[in-house]
């Protein structure tokens, strides 16, 4: 399981055509959530100095409020004391290649690339009396390359520290990103093929973009996204 601590901001219209909204305190969507998240590791080849990994973990929020402040989306103003629900879905998508530069029996240290795939979607319903309307839904799907770094010391027979940070920045014509990751964790082994773990985790994306205008591939929304979550991450291991 993971238990997660959420600050998010979105926007569609980078020049005040759309809507800049905090998802947490304007909107009321859960400032923390706990979740299932996916990992897999496989290392190729006798020397295991090739390492690919993958992951996945997906956020579903959704709330309903009385705006606390007017809000103008699009051509519209929502006045505060209006009657909104809103939500705001995100799923990560996580691969990448390492190569084990420092290997022995107790330290195992790679550096490599890998690539994140984010789908992100929101929407704002407003009730009125006799009525209730969507006034805003967009959704995008944004693609992330990343270079990792990933890192394990065997402390004991059983225990070991691990360590992973992936990171990306560009800036283009009608485009600006960066994605940070970084975990940091404990592990215990029960057995040659059971274990089990505790890690910290930090994620922070935070994308710009002028839709057409700009030169990253496969951006085609005009606006901003940023997420960032930090939690706990409780986990159990199976290695074969």
């Amino acid at each position: 399981g993971f238990a997660t601590v959420f600050d998010s901001t979105v926007s569609f219209g980078v020049e005040g055509s759309g809507v800049d909204l905090d998802a947490e305190d304007l909107l009321g969507l859960d400032s923390s959530l706990v979740v299932f998240r996916l990992d897999a590791l496989y290392r190729l080849g006798a020397s295991r100095r090739h390492q690919l990994d993958f992951s996945y973990v997906g956020f579903r929020r959704s709330a309903g409020r009385t705006l606390s402040e007017t809000i103008t989306i699009g051509d519209e103003t929502v006045v505060a004391g209006t009657a909104i629900e809103s939500y705001l879905n995100s799923d990560f998508f996580r691969a990448s290649y390492t190569y084990s530069f420092l290997q022995n029996e107790r330290f195992n240290l790679g550096a490599g690339l890998g690539v994140y795939i984010a789908p992100v979607g929101y929407g704002i319903d407003v009730t009125t009396p006799g009525e209730t309307r969507t006034v805003d839904e967009r959704d995008v799907t944004l693609p992330l390359p990343v270079f990792s770094i990933r890192g394990e010391v065997r402390l004991c027979r059983r225990f070991s520290l691990r360590g992973s940070v992936d990171g990306f920045y560009l800036e283009l014509d009608g485009y600006s990103g960066s994605l940070f990751e970084a975990q940091v964790g404990v592990e215990y082994q029960f057995t040659k093929n059971l274990g089990m773990g505790v890690a910290y985790d930090f994620f922070n994306v935070d994308v710009n973009a002028a839709g057409e205008a700009s030169d990253f591939p496969g951006i085609d929304f005009d606006g901003a996204v940023n997420v960032r979550t930090s939690g706990l991450l409780l986990y159990g291991k199976l290695s074969f």
